[in-house]
């Protein structure tokens, strides 16, 4: 039996189309997911808006979850998944062969691929996944499972924090999702004096008052702002153009910088920002994608965190919308407008069941 797929993709003048196609067989060792939820990530405003994908027209969407309905023959008898199971999915694909895949440090792999970035993604009806990338979530409500990825990156960047000692000054940059996250789940090992985050966005900061110490204010001024401590560690979520240095301005001795997002515009240290990076002995890291199917069990973290916190997750996630309305969302998104009010979501999330 064929399958008609429906598949939103998005050209290079960021203009989107649908398109129905015949959804092509599984190829070996891969399952057909039936798409139930999808989301949006910041870096897809990237890929639609500033000509930011590898190819056009592309179809985005890197973190979703589904229901398996078919398989290639070689699955049938497969112990691990079966028709009908839930499953979210690791969108990076690894080559496997390469030095860090053979340490399974999978999110290291030098020759990947990607769902949503590197081959179409999960704005569709249907996909074909390979089996490595599916983790089973047969007992999650499947109403946040989308949000398994980009919590796991929040918990993979946690890791750099490596041990939260009394007293400790943490900054975060940047409310949006990712950012909110951190936030929630350090206030679980922090006191609120100790825990800062800041955002010139104030309807993104209410919901982390009373966990934090917020601060309404933008980026760029961080170095102006009297009342801020020296930060042991610092965690950079927001892609702000120029503002690495800033931060490393804000760093104690031995402080630490986490960057998470990718930053599309230039980042120019000053010589001064320079030298502070080897005269207060710091440490620049990076995180990139999450753990999976490594020693972090940063997934099943994730997991626990959407059965634990859902009644955060409904104060900062917007959704879900239909299939059809993501073109119109992703332009609310870039104008920061709806029906003539201020639309800045933390995170939305898409049924792609409807349309």
């Amino acid at each position: 039996m064929q399958l008609i797929n429906k598949i939103l993709y998005v050209k290079k003048n960021s203009k989107f189309f649908i398109k129905e196609e015949i959804l092509d067989k599984p190829l070996t060792s891969q399952y057909t997911i039936k798409v139930l939820r999808s989301s949006i990530c910041s870096s897809d405003m990237n890929r639609v808006f500033n000509k930011g994908a590898y190819f056009y027209p592309i179809s985005l969407g890197h973190e979703f979850s589904g229901e398996i309905i078919d398989q290639s023959p070689n699955l049938k008898n497969s112990k691990v998944f079966k028709i009908g199971d839930k499953v979210s999915v690791f969108p990076l694909i690894p080559c496997f062969k390469c030095l860090n895949c053979r340490s399974k440090k999978f999110n290291y792999c030098n020759n990947y691929d990607y769902y949503g970035s590197r081959r179409n993604g999960s704005f569709s009806k249907y996909i074909n996944v390979y089996e490595w990338n599916l983790h089973k979530i047969n007992q999650l409500e499947i109403k946040y499972s989308s949000l398994i990825e980009p919590i796991a990156v929040a918990f993979e960047s946690i890791k750099k924090v490596i041990s939260i000692k009394k007293n400790k000054k943490i900054l975060i940059i940047g409310s949006g999702f990712i950012g909110s996250v951190i936030c929630k789940i350090l206030s679980s090992k922090l006191k609120k004096s100790d825990l800062y985050i800041i955002d010139r966005n104030a309807t993104k900061l209410e919901n982390l008052k009373k966990i934090s110490t917020i601060i309404n204010n933008d980026i760029k001024n961080v170095s102006k702002i009297k009342f801020l401590p020296q930060f042991d560690y610092i965690l950079d979520a927001s892609s702000a153009p120029n503002t690495i240095g800033l931060l490393i301005e804000k760093l104690n001795y031995d402080g630490n910088l986490i960057i998470l997002s990718n930053h599309f515009k230039e980042n120019i240290l000053k010589s001064s920002q320079t030298s502070l990076i080897l005269r207060k002995n710091l440490n620049i890291t990076g995180c990139w994608n999450s753990d999976f199917k490594g020693m972090g069990k940063t997934w099943e973290k994730a997991i626990r965190f959407i059965q634990k916190e859902s009644n955060f997750l409904n104060k900062i996630v917007y959704g879900p919308i239909k299939l059809d309305e993501i073109p119109y969302y992703f332009n609310c998104l870039s104008k920061k407008q709806k029906n003539k009010k201020f639309f800045n979501p933390q995170k939305i999330i898409i049924n792609n069941e409807t349309s």
